[in-house]
């Protein structure tokens, strides 16, 4: 068991940063982002300034 725990504590950069890329990276590309991410992007082209972030996002469900 002490030998575990050493290993865990001397490589847990080698799993940990490439384990959490991996969340990252899937988050990302879950299914139910598209739409979010797609709204998001097309905010630097609209022509209306009126409507704010917190409307945008009611459009979509969480």
């Amino acid at each position: 068991m002490n030998e575990v725990v050493r290993m865990i504590a001397e490589y847990w950069f080698y799993w940990g940063v490439p384990l959490i890329f991996l969340v990252i990276v899937a988050w990302i590309y879950r299914p139910g982002a598209k739409r979010r991410y797609t709204t998001d992007g097309s905010i630097p082209f609209d022509k209306d300034g009126d409507e704010t972030l917190a409307q945008r996002r009611s459009h979509y469900p969480p």
